[in-house]
């Protein structure tokens, strides 16, 4: 039986370069990497799967904060258009995120792609509803 040995060393550079070039492809697609320190201590692409669900966990659990807190500040009919549009928007995101994905389709990186923009889409739309919640707040003429 023959012996394989491996270079550790070049290995890890060759991953280190895999992982830069991977991060390029992100960056230009809009994706921004997951600034959580859990992110950074990934090694694996499973960690960074994991990582990145984790992330938008998180995310998710903000927006349904703040929309569940803009929901009750709003009268019966505001709050319906609300919950209308709110609907429109999870599946546009969901729609979005698998479709800028699909560029990786059945690859190990899928899910750290599609946790990815997830993530950004929810802080994104955070931000949005935060916004509206002043907005709707502010009494009187515009």
């Amino acid at each position: 039986m023959k012996k394989i040995t491996v270079d550790v060393v070049s290995c890890k550079a060759t991953l280190r370069r895999t992982n830069l070039a991977l991060w390029l492809i992100i960056g230009s697609a809009g994706f921004l990497p997951l600034a959580c320190p859990s992110a950074q201590a990934a090694q694996t692409q499973g960690e960074m799967n994991l990582s990145a669900a984790k992330a938008f966990a998180r995310a998710d659990a903000e927006l349904n904060r703040v929309y569940a807190g803009l929901l009750k500040s709003l009268d019966a009919k505001t709050a319906r258009k609300l919950k209308t549009a709110q609907l429109a928007w999870l599946k546009f995101r969901d729609a979005e995120c698998a479709l800028l994905a699909s560029k990786v389709e059945g690859g190990s990186v899928y899910p750290m792609i599609y946790e990815m923009r997830m993530t950004e889409l929810t802080k994104k739309r955070v931000k949005e509803l935060q916004a509206s919640r002043k907005f709707f707040a502010t009494e009187g003429a515009l």
